[in-house]
């Protein structure tokens, strides 16, 4: 799932949304702080100065990308 900042209304029910997914997690820059960091499902920020895992996590294979 990919978080971006028009999400911040949704911000609290969105790590119960990843656990009934049963899905990761990465943030826009923008949404850095609207999904726990270091909640298990998350993968950090996608983008500039974000993570290796977020990356590999979009840009790899990919099944299906909510955004």
């Amino acid at each position: 799932m990919l978080v971006g900042s028009g999400a911040a209304e949704a911000r609290s029910l969105l790590p119960q949304l990843a656990e009934v997914l049963d899905c990761l997690v990465v943030t826009t820059p923008r949404a850095k702080g609207l999904f726990p960091e270091d909640h298990r499902r998350s993968r950090g920020v996608l983008g500039f100065g974000g993570t290796r895992a977020a990356r590999e996590l979009v840009y790899g294979p990919c099944d299906l990308l909510l955004a």
